[in-house]
């Protein structure tokens, strides 16, 4: 019983820390828009790719903490990554869109 204590523990503490994680980019990137008149579209675009990095490094956290073995974990990760290697084989544009997506935002020159 006192190993699962630690478990919640562990992942109170990776949740807490997403949650103030997840606001203090979302502020990053709403001043980094705001200081650069980046339209609204962009700075939602931008927090939603942020969103789904955290989550998923926050997923792999709970799922070690929870005891998956690393090689099934490997496993996993290995095969979504392959699976979205030949989904987006035909559509790699998506992925280098998503890249200078941020690349732009944190780097583009400011209208003024």
């Amino acid at each position: 019983m006192e190993a699962y204590k630690i478990k919640i523990i562990e992942t109170a503490v990776v949740v807490v820390v997403f949650i103030i994680t997840k606001l203090v980019t979302k502020g990053i990137i709403k001043k980094v828009g705001i200081r650069f008149n980046y339209q609204s579209g962009r700075i939602k675009i931008t927090n939603k790719i942020v969103d789904v990095l955290l989550l998923v490094i926050v997923t792999v956290l709970l799922m070690l903490i929870w005891g998956v073995e690393q090689s099934e974990l490997l496993l996993f990760l290995s095969s979504v990554l392959t699976i979205l290697g030949v989904a987006f084989f035909a559509q790699w544009s998506i992925i280098s869109n998503i890249t200078s997506t941020l690349i732009i935002f944190f780097n583009h020159p400011s209208n003024s």
